[in-house]
């Protein structure tokens, strides 16, 4: 049972692995997508962290406890300004990379960057999940 549970999830694994993949003929092509996504999701916890301490200080400069609080429309526009980060790193990344250009391909790199953007807004929402942020965004 658990051999058979065990096949499930790494088939299942596999077909997400070559989702991301351009050109799965390639030999040792799961190696060069696995480092794809752990790339993607490195750079949108980064970029969240980046973000998160950007926040920090410049609600801590605010000069009265008036101004410390944002409207929604605020965080919302500070967070997706955060995504063009993103963009830039995970482009960067690819092309810099001879495996990913070769063996990710383009579309690799599209859906790449739709991985990093959705985990970023996830770390984003999570980062407004406590706190005195949380008024900022619910």
């Amino acid at each position: 049972m658990f051999e058979a549970l065990a096949f499930v999830i790494f088939d299942g694994m596999e077909s997400l692995l070559e989702w991301f993949t351009g050109d799965p003929s390639v030999p040792n092509w799961e190696s060069t997508t696995t480092s794809w996504l752990i790339a993607a999701l490195v750079i949108a916890a980064a970029s969240t962290g980046v973000m998160a301490v950007a926040k920090f200080i410049w609600k801590a400069q605010a000069a009265s406890p008036r101004e410390r609080i944002w409207t929604r429309s605020k965080a919302v526009l500070f967070i997706l300004g955060g995504l063009a980060p993103v963009l830039i790193a995970v482009s960067t990344t690819w092309y810099l990379s001879r495996d990913f250009v070769n063996i990710i391909a383009l579309i690799g790199l599209f859906k790449g960057i739709l991985l990093g953007w959705m985990l970023y807004l996830f770390f984003m929402v999570l980062t407004h999940a406590w706190g005195e942020w949380r008024e900022d965004l619910f």
